[in-house]
């Protein structure tokens, strides 16, 4: 990958678009994450048994709530507060 970014600057990449498909390859692996938690889909044989999920606990240990729709929080953790939107500039 290092050499990879060391060509495209060679060859006039600006640092800034290659941040912003980087950061746009990250949500979508983010999304794409998410979205396999919250439904896996049909699975294999081996593991059709095999089930997990993210949950609220309190101080005891003792499950409060599951948490769901992680896909949704995706874009309220983009750093710069954008949303994955483009920047202004």
């Amino acid at each position: 990958m290092g050499e990879a970014l060391k060509r495209l600057l060679a060859n006039g990449s600006d640092k800034e678009d290659i941040s912003e498909v980087v950061r746009g390859m990250q949500a979508e692996l983010l999304f794409q994450l998410c979205y396999l938690l919250d439904d896996p889909g049909d699975l294999e044989e081996e593991v059709g048994d095999i089930s997990w999920g993210f949950m609220q606990i309190n101080s005891n240990g003792e499950i409060v709530a599951p948490i769901m729709g992680l896909h949704e929080s995706v874009l309220e953790m983009d750093p710069t507060g954008r949303e994955m939107r483009p920047s202004p500039d």
